[in-house]
């Protein structure tokens, strides 16, 4: 179709260096910040004006909050995957999204999880992380693959962050921008997507995003069995 593929490590994820003794950047500065400048490179590399943005989880969520809170976006068309405005708060004990969790969060440094995740990479299985994999379909090769290569550190105050939208359903805090008043909507066209056995970001879940911030020229469809697929998908085997 002619158009390039490019990917987005914000500061701080994947490739993208940490800045390891320095003032952590958060949820709100990759949005501002990286998410912009990356567009705006994009766009003086290959002299194109719009871009199909695809996002996964809280990739998902930046992008279609930039697209309904900015005024001039180049979006020509979204796809979320496991992207909802909300987390079902009984997928989350209560302890983990209270405001003492969240205080305490905002305390802490970097939180070595990459250093982690390849300490304990070889004997590492799906099946420790029921709500993201299926064990039946995600072999211990390709599970220790995206252990060393999808996992990232997180700062504490990002996390916070996330506890903060967690608790109160709202994604506009995590970005530190008012909701935007009436019936917005996303103008552009944007299919969300969904693992049909995701136990984070629930079916329900997507599709109250859909249906709240979804236009006409919008979609909505599940991964799995009945939709084609060869196995009901969860949050991260999607991928």
């Amino acid at each position: 179709s002619g158009r390039d593929v490019w990917l987005l490590d914000p500061r701080g994820c994947g490739d993208s260096a940490h800045r390891s003794g320095r003032k952590p950047v958060r949820i709100r500065e990759k949005f501002s910040v990286d998410l912009p400048c990356f567009l705006a490179h994009v766009a003086s590399v290959t002299g194109s004006e719009t871009v199909d943005a695809m996002g996964h989880s809280l990739g998902g969520i930046l992008v279609y909050l930039h697209a309904l809170l900015e005024s001039s976006v180049p979006y020509r068309r979204l796809v979320t995957l496991g992207s909802p405005l909300r987390i079902e708060h009984a997928v989350i004990p209560g302890v983990l999204r209270s405001r003492i969790t969240g205080r305490f969060a905002d305390r802490l440094g970097r939180i070595p999880l990459s250093g982690v995740t390849r300490r304990f990479n070889a004997n590492a299985r799906a099946a420790w992380m029921p709500m993201h994999f299926d064990p039946r379909h995600m072999t211990g090769d390709r599970f220790r693959c995206f252990l060393s290569s999808g996992v990232s550190d997180i700062y504490g105050p990002e996390l916070s962050e996330l506890v903060t939208w967690v608790r109160t359903g709202c994604p506009f805090a995590m970005v530190e921008r008012p909701r935007p008043v009436g019936n917005h909507r996303l103008p552009m066209p944007t299919r969300f997507l969904v693992g049909a056995e995701d136990r984070l970001t629930t079916p329900e879940a997507v599709s109250h995003a859909r249906q709240t911030i979804g236009s006409e020229a919008c979609d909505y469809k599940v991964l799995g069995v009945r939709s084609g697929c060869r196995w009901d998908y969860r949050h991260t085997d999607t991928l």
